[in-house]
């Protein structure tokens, strides 16, 4: 670029040159060819363009034939008209020659300019061996700089599992030494084999982390970190859920005080509404037949004798909650049992007006009701066989309330065996629904 540079610098020169030297190439037209000759010769004495001398060579013919042909056409005139003449011919040459030297600077800048780009072309050799090897050596070593970074990576996942399993099976140690004093050893027999399981696993991950950290290709330190994660994540999984399942039951014995507290309350609840429903009978007793009531007249015994069991159940578990946990436990459910069943007693009874007020709508809505589900069961594709006695209870039911509707006999009771059987059949269609295809339209929803 410098080298154009002052070649453009020298076209500007040049220009100016010519133009400010007209009266000169006006008196003498072969002087300027010269000066473009001269102009050539010092271009290609320079260096700048090679082939100067044939622009040279074809500016100087223009001058002779401009030289000679005054000498032809020369003829007597006056000296104002000579001299008009010789004054136009002067200013049309100067400007041929100053545009002859502006093209030749132009080409010389163009030929430089050629030559450089040929130049810069050449000068970029072809890819050697050695530059391809040692691009091959480049790739080569960032590919194994992404392999150790990756195993760098995979073998701290797999040091962070270690770590992990190790505080998991301490913790599983003192949960099982916990459980195994309150549970015994028959129940945390499962746990303790898989408390073992996990310390072995733990044992071979140590082992193969002492391998990883002498390995020194990556692909073997990645293949090392992944059998470790798998080995202790074959043998966590479990212990993990083991051990959640042993600190829920600890925590619910731990309870089991303020739970047996909590079941005395409601025996003493139970007690008191028992009283109620005595009184409740004997009040709409006095209202409605003996045969519209006769379902609920052994309620109240039935639900006193639940209540003596109960106490007892809590007696056993107040005696039992700081010896024997398991038997407190079993103790304390079979109270809440017996509770839940004599407040189903007394429950009919504080309904049973209610009930009696409505009573052959209900029994039609009962009836219509386990129909419909009698009717969808049996649309489902399910073993007839296993259902047959369950239909048969409800098709009972069903006849059953249908009887009490007409003779209006025991409609309480008729009432309360079909939502009994409803709830068996219901419980038994839910999972069936739940593998019945989205698609297929059952009784129910062409009811709705």
């Amino acid at each position: 670029m410098p080298r154009i540079r002052r070649l453009g610098i020298a076209a500007v020169v040049t220009a100016t040159i010519a133009l400010g030297g007209a009266p000169a190439f006006a008196a003498e037209a072969v002087g300027g060819a010269e000066a473009v000759v001269a102009s050539a010769s010092t271009l290609q004495h320079a260096g700048f363009w090679p082939d100067a001398h044939r622009v040279a060579a074809r500016s100087t013919s223009p001058s002779r034939s401009s030289s000679l042909s005054p000498s032809r056409s020369s003829s007597p005139s006056p000296s104002r008209s000579s001299s008009s003449g010789s004054t136009e011919h002067g200013r049309g040459f100067l400007w041929m020659v100053a545009a002859a030297c502006i093209g030749l600077i132009s080409l010389a800048i163009k030929g430089t300019k050629d030559s450089q780009e040929s130049e810069s072309a050449d000068s970029e050799p072809a890819p050697t061996s050695e530059d391809t090897a040692r691009r091959a050596r480049l790739k080569a070593r960032e590919e194994r700089l992404r392999a150790a970074e990756e195993a760098h990576h995979r073998v701290q996942g797999a040091n962070k599992r270690l770590v992990e399993a190790a505080e998991l099976v301490r913790t599983a140690e003192q949960e099982w030494d916990y459980a195994r004093a309150q549970f015994g050893l028959s129940a945390t027999e499962r746990f303790h084999r898989q408390v073992e399981e996990a310390k072995a696993a733990l044992s071979r991950g140590y082992d193969t982390q002492r391998r990883i950290q002498a390995a020194v290709v990556p692909q073997t330190r990645m293949r090392l970190a992944a059998e470790m994660s798998n080995d202790l994540d074959a043998a966590v999984s479990p212990l993990r859920a083991a051990t959640a399942e042993f600190t829920a039951k600890r925590a619910e014995h731990a309870a089991l005080p303020s739970r047996i507290a909590q079941a005395r309350e409601r025996l003493a609840e139970e007690l008191s509404d028992l009283e109620r429903a005595r009184e409740e009978l004997a009040s709409i007793a006095t209202i409605y037949p003996a045969k519209t009531l006769a379902s609920l007249q052994g309620n109240p015994e039935r639900a006193a004798q639940l209540l003596e069991s109960a106490r007892d159940a809590l007696e056993t578990a107040s005696a039992t909650v700081t010896k024997d946990n398991a038997r407190a436990a079993s103790a304390l459910d079979t109270a809440q049992r017996a509770l839940t069943m004599a407040n189903a007693q007394t429950d009919a009874i504080f309904s049973a007006k209610t009930d009696l007020d409505a009573i052959r709508d209900r029994l039609g809505t009962a009836i219509g009701s386990l129909s419909a589900d009698i009717g969808e069961l049996e649309s489902l594709e399910s073993d007839t066989v296993l259902l047959a006695p369950l239909v048969a209870d409800a098709q009972e039911a069903i006849a059953v309330g249908q009887a009490a509707l007409i003779a209006n006999d025991s409609p309480l009771e008729a009432l309360d065996h079909l939502r009994t059987v409803q709830a068996r059949l219901r419980a038994t269609l839910e999972p069936l629904r739940e593998a019945t295809p989205a698609s297929r339209t059952t009784p129910g929803e062409d009811r709705s």
